[in-house]
């Protein structure tokens, strides 16, 4: 992958979405990551997971049926865990496309082993084509953990990392989750940027789940420049965000980040509401116009965890 600016994570949804969404974004400044993971997938009717993941990957393979197109941006897939039912059947839908000349990279999501990487390379090779590029996701604490170690033995065939604070901040029982000023995020930030910068290996920042604030994420994308000692770092971003960042406005990043002070509880209780009530069939995330943030599957499962815990009705 060419330097750039953001990684921009987009559902495989409808063919004919993913291909206006990917003619959007400007080719030079982002790697399109089409996301088979959590974007395809109902927490709260969890039945109808599988057949979500089914269709992702039948929109995937649909949205590219022709050869490389050179005004698109490089693009990856983010597909489900080594763990899970859906591992290979993704993969496969990778390797279709590269049969059909598509430059594909893979992001591996929640990697605590070389072996899982080493085995998806393996899958490739198994089938006549090439390994693609693989970008790793660290995001649980043994993959934070042992990164250095994975890094060390399948480095030759990694090309960023990126770290999922949401879903790293679910494995370890944070609640709240942290801001993105807090520096209970940006203590995991160094370590995972260190480890990167180590084995040469690019480092690229959690999402941001704010939905329009242009100088937060100005800020966050300067601290990811004072965190990062290694390769260029970059910043997963929303569309809005995305095109927030590439083209700037004027305005000056904040200093610091305000953060009202919460209570546990009540917070837990309002993520839990608004994720019911804006959360439907056609997406996995829930936009919280009012709170200007997206609420992640993850944050809304701890929120529950949270309450269930301490004995509260979510």
């Amino acid at each position: 992958m060419q330097p750039v600016v953001a990684y921009q994570f987009l559902p495989a949804r409808k063919p004919a979405v993913v291909r206006r969404l990917l003619a959007q974004l400007p080719a030079e400044h982002v790697v399109a990551i089409l996301d088979l993971e959590d974007s395809a997938a109902d927490i709260i009717d969890v039945g109808r997971t599988a057949e979500l993941k089914a269709a992702a990957r039948a929109n995937l393979v649909a949205a590219l049926p022709l050869g490389p197109d050179g005004n698109l941006p490089p693009l990856g897939v983010r597909v489900n865990r080594s763990s899970t039912p859906y591992h290979d059947a993704d993969l496969e839908g990778v390797a279709e496309l590269r049969r059909r000349g598509h430059d594909v990279a893979v992001m591996l999501p929640k990697v605590e082993s070389a072996a899982e990487v080493m085995a998806a390379a393996d899958f490739f090779a198994c089938r006549g084509l090439a390994p693609p590029r693989f970008a790793i996701l660290a995001e649980t604490g043994a993959g934070v953990a042992g990164l250095s170690s994975i890094l060390g033995q399948a480095g030759t065939l990694i090309d960023a990392v990126v770290l999922g604070m949401i879903d790293y901040a679910y494995d370890q029982n944070l609640w709240p989750f942290p801001g993105p000023f807090d520096e209970e995020l940006w203590g995991v930030a160094r370590r995972v940027a260190d480890a990167a910068a180590e084995h040469g290996i690019r480092y690229v920042h959690t999402p941001c789940l704010q939905l329009r604030d242009a100088p937060v994420i100005r800020g966050i994308r300067r601290r990811v420049a004072e965190t990062c000692r290694g390769p260029a770092a970059m910043i997963s971003l929303s569309l809005a965000q995305t095109r927030t960042i590439i083209m700037p406005g004027g305005e000056e990043a904040p200093d610091g980040w305000e953060q009202r002070p919460v209570d546990p509880a009540d917070e837990a209780r309002g993520v839990v509401r608004r994720f019911r009530d804006n959360q439907h069939a056609k997406r996995s995330f829930s936009v919280d116009a009012a709170g200007d943030r997206y609420i992640s599957p993850h944050e809304y499962l701890a929120a529950v965890r949270f309450l269930e815990r301490q004995g509260l009705a979510p």
